[in-house]
């Protein structure tokens, strides 16, 4: 570390509790959202209707910032990340099985290939 960084002091400031609350809150949605069950929270049986206050939000917002969060869905980095996450989803599907079918696969050959080498040594034996 450079001379600079090392006598640095950090500061933990409202700014950084905003970032981290941000950062939480996306974590939070993406995992209910891989977890494939819409309705279910990962925290247990209930869910969380934040509708109400992401409204109240929204509205605190300048204009200009309300028109580019209403206009979100229908940008190329939205649709591309949406197709992605899709994308990724579709494959996904069945991959524990596919994983246990290659697994066999792999040991059913590596014993193939030891019984067909101690074959090999014992016909050279002979």
């Amino acid at each position: 570390m450079s001379a600079k960084t090392k006598h640095q002091k950090r500061s933990f400031t409202f700014a950084t509790i905003i970032r981290l609350t941000i950062f939480a809150l996306i974590v939070y949605f993406l995992i209910n959202y891989f977890s494939g069950s819409s309705n279910q929270s990962i925290l247990g049986d209930s869910t969380i209707d934040l509708s109400p206050y992401t409204q109240q939000v929204t509205n605190l917002l300048p204009e200009k910032s309300q028109k580019t969060l209403e206009n979100l869905p229908q940008s190329p980095v939205f649709t591309f990340i949406h197709q992605k996450i899709v994308y990724l989803q579709q494959e996904s599907n069945g991959f524990p099985e596919k994983q246990i079918k290659e697994i066999k696969k792999a040991v059913i050959k590596d014993i193939y290939d030891k019984l067909l080498h101690s074959i090999e040594v014992e016909d050279q034996s002979l």
